[in-house]
């Protein structure tokens, strides 16, 4: 990340698990990464936490439970506002139920300017319980209020949600699913390397290969799937069953691997848990299959058609819409192992019909669900909104900014005028002390990572950096007569009024670092260098006796390991937050310890 890209709008992504960014969402957070926005994550602790910060995206682990506890609910809510309120993020942005309530109700109170909810799909279907029906749509209702854009990833949950009066029709956009049908693409895999893959898995050249990839819960449709299973095994003996899923014990239907020795069928069963070669697995199948409950919309049946595999899935809400019904495969009636059973024999019997229809497949994703058209949406969204939502704020910020600079430019003009017989006392008295210039002109780093020339009077002996560390203890040798004096009063500081006249610094800002120090900065802490460095800011005050706390055995060390850190959590805490009345504070406060330090010296 450049120092420049720090200029951008903040987007955290809220999710229960880390497997959902992982698998689900990491394409379309990359893709904002590459759009020039700042994006960080919200998730369970997992597994995958370190994966997905490898891929640039900075991650907050907060247990999100996935089933209803009220109590450990309400503490997630209190966490999730805790870091909204803290990061102050432009754009908070939730998925999958849980967060899409409690992320969006915490983002609210934190004051989050723009939140978004990506529905995957209503936890009730036609067929629900009537209480839970209407509880899920209360739900829905409730998080709706805080938002400002709902995606649906299919197109019958926005009619449902219009039907329902879960929100207004205005607030809605239909989405779809994004595939990467460039990953998904036979055309990569060859006749050899899908034998290869087949020793690989230990299964017999000759034989064929149904799969499905689903989450190990009886809702996915396996318990119709093994009874489908052990009936088509009798017609066509040698064939497989790849299942790619994780198992989630924590589920009230949980189903464990040992459920296929109830249909005799667990020979003929490969479980391969988690995978990060999908594609690959899918390159093998002569047929996919997904007998689901309740789909968003089925990503992993996209997939699969993307890979030309004909697809047999349930005639439910979602699934309808990822498979056109005797085009690009069979849909069959919910809970129905004997439907499934028939189709299966049936691609199984007629490999050319299916081949057709898995072409038939691909063409409908690369039309209706290729990630460059559902990328494009997001990213046309998000700009209107950002456009409506946030240019308020730039305006407000660039008047501060601009009142700030004016001030700053005046303020200097006078003090300079006022000081300079000061200044011209200090510089005699300077150069009767040592010898050397006046003035130290080291470099620096200031905003967005640009270096300039600071003014200081000289407190040390000539060519002192060449001759020890980075900073000086209060006992450096280095340090001359009239420059100990001149550090304990920060008069040394007062030639900085040229760099606030240039526009290199302001009267209050981060103080300016050496680029040795800001090498170390991670991407939270260059945060600082989206303002100007200025000759005061919280971290002055707070370690304004900085001398008396490094080792003077190892200075630069311990201020870069003991000092630098805190300092730079102050630093990102006046970025953060800066206004014309904190600006005022802090000179306010500088003034005061700086008196307090004169007053204690003198007695």
């Amino acid at each position: 990340m450049t120092v420049m890209e720090l200029e951008k709008v903040k987007i955290c992504c809220v999710a229960n698990v880390d497997i959902t960014i992982k698998f689900l969402l990491l394409p379309e957070l990359k893709f904002l990464l590459k759009e020039g926005y700042d994006v960080y994550a919200v998730c369970s602790p997992g597994k995958w936490v370190a994966d997905i910060e490898k891929e640039g995206i900075k991650v907050k682990t907060i247990k999100i439970t996935r089933n209803i506890t009220p109590l450990y609910d309400l503490i997630t809510l209190y966490r999730l506002w805790s870091y909204f309120r803290k990061e102050k993020f432009d754009i908070v942005h939730t998925n999958t139920p849980k967060p899409g309530l409690l992320g969006q109700l915490a983002a609210k109170l934190a004051g989050t300017p723009i939140i978004i909810n990506t529905i995957h799909g209503f936890y009730f279907q036609n067929g629900s319980p009537y209480l839970k029906r209407k509880f899920f749509i209360l739900i829905e209702k409730i998080a709706a209020k805080c938002s400002d854009l709902i995606f649906h990833i299919n197109k019958e949950d926005v009619k449902t949600a219009i039907e329902e009066g879960v929100c207004s029709s205005k607030l809605i956009k239909y989405l779809g699913e994004p595939v990467n049908i460039n990953r998904f693409n036979p055309e990569r895999f060859s006749k050899e390397f899908i034998d290869n893959k087949k020793k690989e898995l230990n299964i017999p050249a000759d034989f064929k290969i149904v799969g499905i990839i689903a989450r190990m819960v009886q809702e996915k449709g396996y318990l119709d799937l093994f009874k489908a299973f052990k009936l088509t095994l009798k017609v066509f003996p040698k064939t497989i069953l790849l299942i790619i899923g994780p198992e989630e014990p924590e589920k009230k239907d949980a189903i464990n691997q040992k459920a296929v020795e109830n249909y005799d069928i667990e020979k003929n069963v490969i479980f391969l848990g988690e995978r990060t070669d999908v594609n690959e697995i899918c390159a093998l199948m002569d047929v996919f299959v997904l007998p689901s409950y309740r789909e968003g919309l089925g990503i992993s049946i996209l997939e699969a058609s993307a890979m030309e595999k004909p697809v047999i899935a349930t005639n439910i809400r979602g699934c309808r819409e990822a498979v056109d019904d005797g085009e690009t495969g069979i849909l069959v009636p919910v809970k129905s192992p004997e439907k499934i059973a028939e189709a299966l024999i049936y691609f199984l019997e007629n490999p050319t019909k299916a081949k057709e229809m898995g072409k038939k497949g691909r063409l409908k994703v690369a039309k209706e669900f290729d990630e460059r058209i559902i990328f494009g949406k997001i990213k046309e969204c998000y700009q209107k909104l950002i456009e409506d939502k946030l240019s308020g704020r730039k305006s407000e910020k660039k008047i501060y900014q601009a009142v700030k600079r004016f001030f700053d430019f005046v303020a200097a003009f006078i003090v300079l005028i006022l000081l300079s017989p000061l200044f011209l006392i200090i510089a005699v008295l300077i150069k009767l002390d040592s010898n050397g210039t006046v003035f130290y002109r080291g470099e620096r780093v200031g905003r967005f990572g640009k270096t300039f020339k600071i003014w200081k009077f000289r407190t040390m002996v000539p060519n002192a950096e060449k001759t020890g560390t980075i900073h000086a203890s209060r006992n450096d040798p280095r340090i001359t007569k009239i420059g100990g004096f001149l550090r304990t009063y920060k008069l040394d500081e007062l030639p900085q009024l040229m760099n606030i006249l240039k526009g290199e610094m302001s009267f209050v800002g981060p103080r300016p670092q050496v680029k040795y120090y800001v090498d170390f900065y991670n991407d939270e802490e260059k945060i600082s260098l989206n303002v100007r460095p200025g000759m005061t800011d919280y971290a002055t005050i707070c370690y304004i006796n900085q001398e008396d706390i490094v080792d003077e055995k190892n200075v630069d060390k311990s201020y870069r390991e003991k000092i630098e850190p805190l300092k730079n959590e102050l630093r990102i805490k006046y970025a953060k937050n800066s206004s014309l009345f904190i600006d005022a504070k802090i000179v306010f406060q500088t003034i005061l310890v700086i008196v307090k330090k004169i007053v204690l010296k003198k007695k």
